[in-house]
């Protein structure tokens, strides 16, 4: 859970947040996973085509591998997010690694740990997510854009968008009645 300050009431938000929270350092795998995975040996003709496609789709988010990420923003009760996240490649150049920290509380507080990779057989990007408890969690990422990507599910809608080699924004979207509620908009920056 992400350490801050709230009222009492902010379950919804707090496990949306810890969910999308997870979600968001997928972005760098996507990318650098998928590149690394279309770099291996030749396919076959037959599966060329899935693995280029998604090679193709996963170019715009390669910027995020390197460096150590610094997220900013506000959530709608005035408490602040403040959170650190770093990725690298494992020793095969196939599976990216992943660490998140909270720093909103003052101190460096591991949030999770993770792995994101391309799933040839779903064709799809997977990241998961392990908690300092143990729990772990599994999530794939449901469309590419020409400037990030999304993760839409049934509680929480992030969508993830570049804004040049050091910076990008995430927005943080929950369910309200038919429609979706933006509850965070978050800005990292990338320390070198």
């Amino acid at each position: 859970m992400i350490a801050r300050t709230r009222p009492a009431g902010s379950r919804l938000r707090r496990s949306a947040a810890s969910a999308s929270l997870a979600t968001l350092a997928l972005l760098p795998a996507l990318a650098l996973a998928a590149g690394a995975h279309a770099q291996s040996a030749p396919a076959p003709v037959a599966a060329a085509a899935p693995a280029a496609s998604a090679g193709d789709s996963l170019r715009s988010v390669a910027f995020l591998e390197g460096g150590t990420w610094l997220g900013e923003g506000t959530w709608p009760d005035g408490s602040k997010l403040r959170v650190e996240q770093r990725f690298f490649w494992g020793p095969t150049r196939t599976v990216l690694h992943f660490e998140s920290y909270d720093l909103a509380s003052g101190e460096r507080r591991l949030l999770y740990e993770g792995l994101l990779f391309f799933d040839p057989k779903r064709g799809r990007v997977v990241q998961w997510n392990f908690k300092p408890n143990g729990e772990r969690d599994e999530t794939e990422v449901t469309r590419m854009l020409s400037d990030g990507y999304e993760i839409r599910g049934a509680k929480t809608w992030s969508l993830v968008r570049g804004r040049g080699a050091d910076e990008f924004t995430w927005e943080l979207r929950v369910p309200q009645g038919n429609d979706w509620r933006e509850i965070l908009r978050a800005t990292y920056r990338r320390r070198r």
